[in-house]
């Protein structure tokens, strides 16, 4: 390769170079070490003693709001937002939400949703706080690069840090571990046992590794595969962490996301050094994880223990925002008690136009239908029927089936009834819209086809749904 392009091989090589050097420029990560009350840090504050031990603390505490992930699928029903509060140190701050804090309302109450020339309310705003006592139960699968670029002391740093964090793990919390390089070495299969854990995965550096090469996308399957044998109701997230590009796996980017999108999979992707940050910031974005880029081992540690912190710490916004297409700017005022002042949190979601571009394409419609009954009354409901009902008038070649579905409350033969009766009254408000009823077929599957176990009042009423299939 020197041989034959030694001009580019070192054009690539500077390039890389001042990469890294930007990187450790204005890289300052803020990583979650520790949690303290708002009555805590007042008090602290008020006799002027510092909350942790590190000689940057003697500056000035700033808290701000940070956004781990919103999510939209409930829309226009619900917008879930999880986010921390933390100082500049890592201090996080808790006890501002229920069940820890009951009169919360005026912390949270000016949170706002904007869309378009939207008045930006909000309704049923509900606020959450998530600690380790009544935090989701996780299924983590490690996935660690081996690949020669690694180096011993790097490895070793890798493996220290994994074991420190399992050290922190609460029950009943369930871990695999794999080690991959051109090829994959499971260390741990996916459990509960954290002394197992401990006992079997060891400081041993580059031990027992004997190829070169970086599979990352196959070794992201690998991490799929260990999260199919945890139980339903836990939550599953991959942590995987590579120093370099993909050179080696069979599969790729297009092959993963789907898969990871499936299976309901957070991808939390750590990068160093020459990683290609690009390509594992989007796969997090995509599977609601987040990418961290570190440009030292020392961070590796800290890394890791940030990901599970915020797992298990953070808070929980949910509400019902106004219907609109575009763009959602969301801004969050924490307003905070005793005249502590306001922090201010903003993030943003897209909402597009209900998509069917291909025969077989299928959108769901949030139709609110009550136990046993047909009809169809709340604006809500109305308001998805009438977009479905533009998008027809502005696509006069197409037809649709309304597919109309039950929870498992009551007899079967009465379901599959109700089903049918619930896909025509989709049917009917399109034909009040001026929709061809020639263009709009119906068919009703009752309770055969559930999202969700019908186990709670909040899947049946999800499992409660009407689907729109383009047909022609």
């Amino acid at each position: 390769m020197l041989q034959a392009c030694p001009t580019l091989l070192v054009r690539d090589i500077e390039d890389q170079e001042a990469r890294m050097d930007s990187l450790r420029k204005h890289h300052n990560p803020n990583y979650l070490s520790k949690s303290i009350s708002y009555e805590e840090y007042t008090s602290l504050k008020q006799n002027n003693i510092a909350i942790t031990d590190s000689a940057k603390e003697e500056r000035q505490f700033e808290f701000s709001v940070t956004v781990n992930n919103i999510s939209t699928s409930e829309y226009p029903n619900e917008i879930i937002i999880d986010l921390v509060i933390a100082d500049t140190n890592g201090v996080y701050l808790k006890n501002l939400a229920p069940p820890f804090k009951s009169d919360y309302a005026d912390i949270w109450d000016s949170l706002s949703d904007i869309c378009s020339d939207g008045s930006g309310k909000v309704n049923n705003l509900k606020v959450e706080e998530i600690q380790s006592d009544n935090s989701p139960k996780y299924a983590i699968a490690f996935v660690l690069d081996h690949s020669g670029s690694m180096g011993e002391a790097k490895v070793k740093k890798l493996q220290s840090g994994v074991i420190e964090l399992v050290q922190y793990l609460k029950e009943p919390d369930m871990v695999s571990i794999t080690k991959f390089t051109d090829e994959m070495y499971t260390t741990i299969e996916l459990t509960r046992d954290k002394f197992f854990i401990l006992d079997s995965f060891k400081v041993v550096g580059m031990k027992g590794i004997e190829s070169q090469g970086t599979a990352y996308y196959d070794a992201i399957q690998e991490g799929i595969k260990q999260l199919e044998k945890a139980p339903e109701d836990y939550e599953k997230i991959i942590i995987a962490f590579t120093d370099g590009e993909d050179v080696s796996s069979d599969s790729d980017k297009e092959d993963v996301i789907p898969k990871l999108l499936k299976n309901k999979i957070k991808l939390f992707n750590v990068g160093y050094g020459y990683a290609d940050t690009e390509i594992l910031d989007d796969m997090s974005r995509q599977s609601n994880g987040k990418f961290y880029m570190t440009v030292s081992s020392k961070e590796f540690p800290y890394v890791l223990r940030d990901i599970y912190l915020k797992l298990s710490n953070y808070y929980r916004i949910t509400y019902t925002p106004e219907d609109c297409v575009g763009t959602h700017q969301v801004k969050i005022p924490v307003n905070m008690p005793n005249n502590g002042g306001v922090i201010i949190g903003n993030t943003s979601y897209e909402i597009d136009e209900k998509p069917m571009k291909n025969v077989g394409d299928i959108v769901f419609l949030n139709i609110e239908f009550e136990i046993g009954k047909s009809t169809i009354t709340d604006a809500q409901s109305i308001s998805e029927i009438k977009k479905i009902a533009m998008w027809m008038k502005g696509n006069p070649d197409h037809i649709i089936l309304v597919k109309g579905h039950t929870d498992n409350s009551g007899e079967a033969k009465f379901n599959q009834e109700l089903s049918v009766q619930r896909a025509n009254s989709v049917k009917s408000k399109l034909i009040e819209l001026v929709v061809d009823k020639a263009r709009i077929k119906t068919v009703g599957y009752g309770d055969t086809k559930p999202l969700f176990r019908n186990d709670s009042e909040e899947n049946k009423r999800k499992n409660r749904r009407t689907e729109i299939e383009l047909i022609k």
